[in-house]
């Protein structure tokens, strides 16, 4: 622990001996929000690695799966940081919603109604394909009656989560 300490007293040693003699270092605020606030919509922002869905999108609701189990989110809702399972997170806006799987990620929701999600896949319900989701299942379910070490039942396991989930979201059962 003192070793520790000390290397990091010594890096802020160099970090100040780096910045130049007199420079001062102030901090400013905005005097307005950077983003969206809103009591009657929920602003969404909804991305993945490959793709924004939306971003500072006024919608009426947003349901999720998470690890808590599936709950909505509608303005001025508490905020809160939840896990994403595998599962259909629905976006209403005015008399549609539109439905995406995802196979994990974060949901937060914050004051204001913000509500931002980062899935790390996030498709178009519409855009599954039944008979892959099934052929995905009986590899997994192959893989995990014949995994050995924790590590290959995991991995089958979670192989069998999602293509479970996907069955049940195209067959609109999984929200």
């Amino acid at each position: 622990m003192l070793r520790s300490l000390a290397s990091l007293s010594k890096t802020f040693s160099v970090a100040r001996a780096a910045t130049p003699s007199g420079a001062t270092f102030s901090r400013y605020y905005a005097a307005e929000p950077a983003v969206k606030t809103s009591d009657s919509k929920v602003i969404l922002t909804f991305a993945c690695p490959h793709a924004v869905i939306s971003k500072q999108e006024e919608v009426d609701f947003v349901n999720v799966p998470s690890t808590a189990g599936r709950y909505g989110i509608h303005p001025n809702h508490v905020p809160i940081i939840s896990e994403l399972v595998p599962g259909v997170v629905l976006v209403g806006k005015g008399n549609e919603t539109t439905k995406y799987f995802v196979s994990t990620g974060f949901i937060s929701v914050h004051p204001g109604s913000r509500c931002e999600i980062s899935a790390v896949e996030a498709i178009p319900v519409e855009n599954l394909d039944k008979a892959a989701a099934l052929a995905g299942l009986e590899e997994a379910t192959k893989s995990l009656q014949l995994a050995k070490s924790d590590y290959e039942k995991a991995e089958a396991q979670i192989g069998v989560e999602v293509s479970q989930a996907l069955i049940s979201a195209i067959d609109g059962t999984g929200y």
